[in-house]
């Protein structure tokens, strides 16, 4: 059916680790731990193809102190897989391009023209900036209270429609041409997470739960899987 889904647990073997990411097991890396001046990302192996609908879910763990911790997590769309983007309000994003990332930011930089409190924002080509991203930052709930927070992206491509929810409550609904305005006609990229710290720092995690695909666009690794036995619910 042209129309199916698989939907798939994602396997750490499909995950490539850069920077100071460690593993912790069940799915789980470690991006940073509290120390000042960390970077880690996590990235998936094989490229995705923006013609196609896909949605990724994860868990994220964004710290355990909240007025000073710091400095977030970047969601992450890119040509290639990098170790890691300029640390500190950089958050791993910083420098990155063409990109187009999405942030949840859990620091206060003034110059930025951050908000006060924890916030999430579409931003591009590796600037973190909110005089430069996509659209204004939406403010969000502390989420620097030691639990995980479900994080979850919904891309539809033929309405160009990015959407973003944390714990099943929907943040931002965007229209972007991601292939044209973003990517410069370049449809298969990567996906992965960033997260630093700089002169604050809190623990970041993220946790892999589940990708859902279109069938006819099922890449080698997926396909590998499935052949050997993954269950895909269709």
């Amino acid at each position: 059916a042209p129309h199916a889904q698989t939907y798939l647990q994602v396997d750490p073997n499909d995950l490539q680790a850069g920077g100071d990411t460690r593993s912790t097991g069940n799915n789980c890396f470690r991006l940073t731990t509290a120390r000042d001046w960390e970077s880690g990302t996590v990235w998936y192996k094989e490229a995705v193809d923006l013609n196609e609908p896909f949605e990724m879910e994860m868990n994220l763990r964004l710290g355990c102190m909240d007025e000073e911790g710091a400095d977030g997590m970047v969601f992450i769309f890119l040509p290639r897989k990098v170790p890691s983007g300029y640390k500190g309000e950089g958050m791993g994003f910083g420098g990155l391009r063409p990109s187009l990332g999405i942030e949840i930011d859990t620091w206060q930089n003034y110059h930025l023209s951050d908000p006060a409190e924890d916030h999430v924002a579409l931003m591009v080509d590796g600037n973190v900036s909110h005089f430069h991203n996509i659209d204004e930052p939406v403010i969000i709930p502390n989420v620097e209270d030691c639990e995980l927070h479900l994080f979850r992206i919904n891309w539809e491509p033929a309405a160009k429609l990015l959407t973003v929810y944390i714990d099943n409550r929907q943040i931002i609904s965007k229209e972007v041409d991601m292939i044209r305005d973003v990517f410069r006609g370049d449809s298969k990229i990567y996906w992965g997470i960033s997260a630093a710290t700089g002169k604050y720092n809190n623990l970041q995690e993220v946790c892999f739960e589940q990708l859902t695909f279109n069938i006819p666009q099922l890449g080698y690794t997926v396909k590998r899987r499935l052949l050997g036995g993954d269950i895909a619910e269709l």
